[in-house]
């Protein structure tokens, strides 16, 4: 789930609550718990592990792998994550803001992507994009998500096999230059 990140979109809060804790990550943390108790609900459903959905790295990479077939979009989608919850706590950089900018755009489009997959009106996309706590719920929970069709192919299966054969040789190559 992207870091909901009060400090660069909302400006600057300076809400001590709790002994100093600050209130954007009370509030990240919370969503966080909603769309992983939602994550948990689709990721049974679905045959992966449940308690994936509170791992910080695993959980959005597994969600975003349920929605797209491609590994280097759902690891770029885990570690902008990652780095999101760091600018969530605090950490002024650009490199992090822009991360976290990153990790925007790429929940809109795995919140698309799995309306997509599980065949059903684009408007639970915008749900699930717009207000991830309930969206992830209603994917998590709801019985109208019970027809899913497998992540999205970004590339036809004439490139996935050559990609195959090419990490296979490069592979193979890796091992002997071991030797």
């Amino acid at each position: 789930m992207f870091g909901l990140n009060l400090y660069d979109s909302y400006g600057y809060y300076e809400i001590d609550v709790l002994g100093g804790v600050k209130a954007a990550l009370i509030i990240t943390l919370a969503i966080r718990i909603i769309v992983g108790i939602g994550w948990y609900g689709m990721f049974k459903r679905e045959g992966k592990n449940p308690l994936y959905a509170f791992v910080p790295i695993l959980g959005p990479y597994v969600a975003f792998r349920l929605a797209c077939d491609d590994f280097s979009w759902a690891a770029l989608f885990s570690t902008t994550t990652f780095i999101a919850w760091v600018v969530a706590l605090g950490v002024k950089q650009e490199v992090l803001g822009a991360c976290a900018v990153i990790n925007f755009l790429m929940w809109w489009a795995m919140a698309l992507m799995t309306a997509h997959v599980y065949q059903i009106p684009i408007f639970f996309g915008f749900i699930y994009g717009a207000l991830p706590w309930l969206g992830a719920l209603i994917f998590g929970f709801s019985p109208i998500m019970s027809n899913y069709q497998g992540p999205v192919l970004l590339l036809t299966k004439e490139q996935q096999e050559e990609k195959k054969k090419e990490e296979k040789k490069a592979r193979k190559k890796a091992r002997k230059q071991k030797k």
